[in-house]
């Protein structure tokens, strides 16, 4: 039985922890002791249920005992999927956009958390918005980043209205989103923009991405 996690309270949390860090107030292996505290915490096991109180309690020990890498631990928390497959053109990331967002009535916006082999690791929701803008929060973007121990991160979202040219918003949020992650030695390899109809939109392909920013 899965232990029922609040999610967005668990973002916030890494949040802070991924502001004081840019802050250079923690250093990396001492954000990623927080990171570990925080998700050990949100696997507090209910004393009325026994069997999610061991399940919780075998979760915990190897969270602090390291046994569980944070990947793993993110790849536990709802709202996180298990590895999937590799993305390795970007072809394979418009199939991949369009069928994470496919089902969105409203403008959605996602990290793709991959590894070294650009195998991916979670999807992890960003943030939802309305049917003609979404908000991408650095601070959330980079939590996710860390939690999955990821190497590089595609990001997508979805212009439900049916136009997939990005808004001048959306390029210099992209920008921010690449100079936040690079901080930490994380590259954006791409952003997709999607519509319900399969038109897709390549920050990387239409030059909106600044790769001279590498880490």
């Amino acid at each position: 039985m899965k232990v029922a996690i609040n999610i967005p309270g668990v973002i916030e949390q890494l949040s802070t922890v991924n502001g004081k860090y840019l802050d250079g107030l923690y250093s990396y292996d001492e954000a990623q002791d927080h990171a570990a505290d925080i998700i050990r915490a949100a696997y507090t096991p209910q004393a009325d249920d026994l069997t999610n109180s061991i399940t919780t309690m075998d979760t915990n020990t190897k969270i602090v005992s390291r046994r569980f890498t944070m990947r793993e631990a993110a790849i536990k928390l709802d709202g996180y999927k298990e590895p999937l497959k590799k993305i390795l053109n970007r072809a394979e990331l418009e199939t991949y956009s369009c069928e994470l967002l496919k089902d969105e009535a409203n403008e959605k916006f996602y990290a793709i958390c991959v590894d070294a082999q650009c195998r991916v690791i979670a999807n992890v929701p960003i943030s939802t918005g309305s049917l003609s803008e979404v908000s991408a929060y650095p601070r959330k973007v980079v939590a996710a980043a860390i939690l999955t121990n990821a190497h590089s991160v595609f990001l997508a979202h979805n212009h439900p209205g049916g136009t997939c040219a990005p808004s001048t918003e959306d390029i210099t949020s992209t920008l921010s989103l690449q100079k936040a992650l690079n901080m930490i030695g994380v590259m954006v390899l791409d952003h997709m923009i999607v519509t319900p109809n399969g038109s897709t939109y390549s920050m990387a392909q239409n030059g909106d991405i600044d790769f001279r920013a590498r880490r």
